[in-house]
C-alpha cells in the first residue's frame, strides 16, 4: 500500500522505496534521528528525475535514507556523491547500497572535501543536498559553487530538531536570511517536514 502523505489524511500515489522501510528500522535500533523526512525524500526524487543523468551531491550521507530517494530517480548514467564524517554511519548505507556503481562514497570531513572539489568541479553538478553542517552552516558557499546555472541546492531541518545544541535557532535564522538574499539564485521556502528551502541557480554573475 501507499505511504499515507503526512497530515493529509490521504494516501501517496507512489510507494516508497522498499528499502526506507529497512533504513528506519536500522536508524530506530541505533537511535538515529537525523535520516531524512519522507516528504523531503519525494522532493528529492522530483529534483532528480528534472535531470536524471545529472551528476548530484550528498553533504551527510547518514544512514542512507535521503541516498535512496536521490537514486529512485537517477538514471543508469547519473552519479551521486556522497559524503559522511561518522563511518559507522555510512556503513549502514554501504550494506544496502554499496552496489551500485552510480554513488562514489566519500568517508571524512565535508569542509576539507568541499575545499578540495570547488578547485577542479566548480560549476560542475546538477544539485547539491546539504544534510549536514559543511556545506550548510559553514562553507556554504563552496557547496553552492559546485552548482552550475540551472542546477539546485537544498537544505531541510530548518525547524527545531531533537539534539539542536544550545542556541542553534541563531544559526538557522542566519542561515534562512542568507538564503534568502541571494541575488543570483532564486529561492523557495518550503513549510514542509523539517522545514526546506531550495535554491537554484539563475545562471547571473555571482
Amino acid at each position: 500500500m501507499p505511504t499515507s502523505g503526512r497530515g493529509s489524511g490521504k494516501e501517496w500515489p507512489v510507494d516508497a522505496p522498499e528499502i526506507t522501510s529497512r533504513l528506519a528500522a536500522r536508524a530506530a535500533e541505533a537511535g538515529f534521528v537525523q535520516s531524512s523526512e519522507e516528504v523531503v525524500g519525494r522532493l528529492l526524487r522530483l529534483l532528480v528525475a528534472l535531470k536524471p543523468g545529472g551528476r548530484y551531491v550528498e553533504l551527510g550521507t547518514g544512514m542512507g535514507t535521503g541516498l535512496v530517494w536521490l537514486l529512485s530517480a537517477l538514471g543508469a548514467d547519473g552519479e551521486i556523491v556522497t559524503v559522511e564524517f561518522e563511518a559507522d554511519l555510512q556503513a549502514v548505507a554501504r550494506a544496502e547500497l554499496g552496489a551500485d556503481d552510480r554513488v562514489t562514497w566519500v568517508l571524512g570531513d565535508g569542509s576539507a572535501w568541499l575545499r578540495a572539489a570547488v578547485k577542479d568541479q566548480e560549476g560542475t553538478f546538477d544539485g547539491v543536498f546539504a544534510d549536514t553542517w559543511p556545506g550548510k552552516y559553514h562553507d556554504r558557499d563552496l557547496a553552492m559553487r559546485l552548482v552550475k546555472p540551472g542546477g539546485w541546492y537544498l537544505v531541510d531541518d530548518l525547524y527545531p530538531q531533537p539534539g539542536w545544541p544550545d542556541g542553534h535557532q541563531v544559526s538557522v535564522d542566519q542561515l534562512v536570511a542568507d538564503l534568502t538574499s541571494l541575488e543570483s539564485w532564486i529561492t523557495e521556502f518550503f513549510d514542509i517536514g523539517s522545514g526546506v528551502m531550495v535554491c537554484v541557480n539563475s545562471g547571473n554573475d555571482r
